[in-house]
């Protein structure tokens, strides 16, 4: 027989472990869709048409269903792929709607882009960029980049 402690043990195991089991996309492909197909319907603010604010609530769901900062996995990625390759799909969102959905599908390609850092001086002082003198901009060096 199991003793207090070693049932609240387990039981803190299994709650840990709970949003990750549970949250896959089994569960963020339908919320997707039950979103899109919320955000086609007759009362939506778009009508037939999904809005950015729409598909923004509804692409969430694939960054709010790991509970952690993994963000979108690779089934996910692979069910947006046919998405943005779905012309009928694509012609239900409106341009800022679509735009949205590519710059999310890009920034969760899982390809990383290195990003060039070209850093040189700014023009100007740091006291004249702070807009004040003390010790701050004396001690601060400002590149860009």
């Amino acid at each position: 027989m199991m003793n207090k402690s070693m049932k609240s043990l387990l039981g803190g195991l299994v709650l840990l472990t709970a949003p990750t089991a549970l949250a896959t996309s089994t569960t963020s492909i339908p919320a997707f869709e039950a979103s899109i197909t919320t955000a086609r319907g007759t009362t939506s603010p778009g009508g037939a048409t999904v809005i950015r604010s729409e598909l923004k609530t509804a692409l969430n769901a694939f960054l709010n269903d790991t509970g952690g900062p993994t963000g979108v996995d690779s089934a996910e990625r692979a069910y947006l792929t046919t998405r943005l390759n779905d012309t009928l799909f694509q012609q239900s969102l409106t341009g800022t709607a679509a735009k949205y959905f590519a710059d999310f599908y890009e920034l969760n390609d899982a390809n990383p882009v290195a990003a060039p850092l070209y850093l040189s001086p700014v023009a100007g002082t740091a006291a004249s960029l702070y807009g004040a003198t003390g010790p701050l901009a004396n001690a601060s060096r400002i590149q860009e980049g």
